[in-house]
């Protein structure tokens, strides 16, 4: 499968890759940089801007701005301009804590997991935003949220523990999440489940972390494909493009001595290829 380097750069964590289809850009961000990037695939512009706090992902809105999970809560993010607007901040208690990975669900609200900063204590929570900006909790003892994902119809939910090295899906309903089964365990592909896609025929696609690749589970939990990329450090995805056709695909350097970026040198870039499936439409916030 050819695989594009549609932006060289080094970022340290790149993650949360969003497709805007009113834009024709991807909005993606670089963590442990604190920066918010976006980027236009056919012209090549591409803008960044330094954000005041760490981020851990983001989300389309209705009013066409961003709404974005920082390490100090909840808030709306202008594009534009990088500024930032509070919404909530449900973990205001636990410094300890941070928010990763998040997107928008077929309800309209954000969904935004949690993680403790030492990767030692299962502190991380699951929460929903609403669009009225209150904060609900759908579960807790996580160690690193990451990879939330619904199915085409809607009616289930996937999610990944890193640290455990497995996903998880659930019935969903009605901004609920029911009970939990697990989907893939720790086995079931290199490296850890990172970010991850749904694509129309309800397929997940999950970047992995220190795999290398993505790898596409059937919806029985089947390893369905896997595609190997020339980065070890594979962290999110995001269908974009006409049609939704194109993979975009995020990555970091972070953790990398000088020895191993100089043989992984596309290390942190953004990177996109054509798997021959359509995306499933992702969520946008309601509020």
């Amino acid at each position: 499968m050819n695989i594009e380097v549609v932006q060289q750069v080094r970022s340290v964590l790149g993650e949360s890759p969003v497709w805007d289809v009113a834009r024709g850009c991807l909005h993606w961000l670089d963590l442990a940089a604190n920066r918010y990037h976006r980027l236009n695939p056919d012209s090549g512009n591409a803008i960044s801007h330094e954000l005041e706090a760490e981020p851990g992902s983001l989300a389309l809105t209705t009013a066409g701005d961003l709404v974005a999970a920082f390490e100090d809560g909840f808030w709306r993010l202008d594009p534009d301009t990088g500024m930032r607007a509070a919404i909530a901040d449900p973990e205001a208690d636990l410094l300890g804590n941070r928010f990763n990975d998040g997107k928008a669900g077929p309800d309209g609200a954000f969904w935004a997991g949690s993680l403790s900063r030492d990767y030692k204590n299962p502190s991380g929570t699951l929460w929903r935003l609403g669009s009225d900006g209150q904060c609900s909790a759908a579960f807790g003892d996580i160690y690193v949220s990451n990879g939330p994902a619904w199915s085409p119809a809607g009616d289930r939910f996937y999610f990944s523990d890193s640290v455990r090295g497995v996903t998880w899906d659930f019935p969903f309903a009605d901004g609920v999440v029911g009970a939990r089964n697990l989907f893939a365990d720790r086995d079931a592909a290199p490296g850890y489940p990172d970010g991850a896609a749904m694509d129309a025929e309800g397929c997940l696609w999950s970047a992995r972390w220190t795999g290398g690749c993505l790898v596409r589970f059937a919806p029985d939990g089947r390893v369905d494909r896997t595609v190997e990329l020339p980065v070890s450090r594979v962290t999110s995805c995001a269908f974009g493009g006409p049609g939704l056709g194109t993979l975009f695909v995020t990555s970091a350097s972070i953790g990398l001595d000088e020895s191993e970026l100089g043989a992984e040198p596309l290390s942190g870039s953004v990177f996109a290829l054509n798997p021959g499936i359509s995306g499933a439409p992702v969520g946008v916030f309601a509020g």
